[in-house]
This record gives structure tokens, C-alpha cells and sequence, in this order.
């Protein structure tokens, strides 16, 4: 007998330059704490929630301790993009900024 389970999606990320940058600017704890987080992302993309702005309706965030990680995915093709790793008090303005930043590094 044939099993009929679909195989999970194995979703690839990016980070836009900006969000890189960020990212390698963090404390080694901080990086290990959010990378935690992006493995979970990979596994399940909906565990953040939509952003409601107009602006920035195509993004998602997901906290991690008081940093906000703020990324967009698709299904087809299967990716993630990290737009913005920030402090939960700047993030959104500084995501303004990201919006226009579209060049991807991949990462995983």
C-alpha cells in the first residue's frame, strides 16, 4: 500500500543586505535565539502573524524576546525572506526603510 502524505515544503530563506547586516551586528546569543526561530519558520511560515499597515500587508512577524523578526514567504516557490531584525520599539520604522531593499543573500 502507497502512503498518500504530502511532504512538507522545505522553504529556503533570504535575507534582504540590510537584514543581513543586522543580523551579524547581534550578540552571538541573540543570533542563536533568533536562529532558533527562523528553523521554525522554515518548518511552519504561518507561525507569525500578518502585518495590518497597507504598506507592509505582505509581511509577517514573529517575536523573538523583545527583537521582532519581520519576513515574507511564498509557497511556490518555496522561500522566506527576512526583511528586518529589530528591537520591537524600532522595527517598524526602520521596516520603511527595508521596504525598497529587495537584493537577497541566501542563507540557508
Amino acid at each position: 500500500m502507497g502512503s498518500n502524505t504530502k511532504q512538507p515544503l522545505a522553504y529556503k530563506v533570504f535575507f534582504t543586505k540590510r537584514c543581513e547586516h543586522r543580523f551579524r551586528k547581534l550578540q552571538a546569543s541573540t543570533q542563536k535565539e533568533i536562529g532558533k526561530i527562523i528553523d521554525n519558520l522554515v518548518a511552519n511560515p504561518r507561525l507569525g502573524y500578518p502585518l495590518k499597515d497597507p504598506v507592509l500587508k505582505d509581511l509577517y512577524s514573529i517575536h523573538c524576546a523583545e527583537m521582532r523578526i519581520v519576513y515574507k514567504f511564498t509557497d511556490n516557490p518555496a522561500e522566506i525572506e527576512l526583511w528586518a531584525i529589530e528591537h520591537r520599539k524600532h522595527v517598524y520604522e526602520e521596516l520603511m526603510r527595508y521596504k525598497s531593499a529587495t537584493r537577497q543573500v541566501q542563507v540557508c
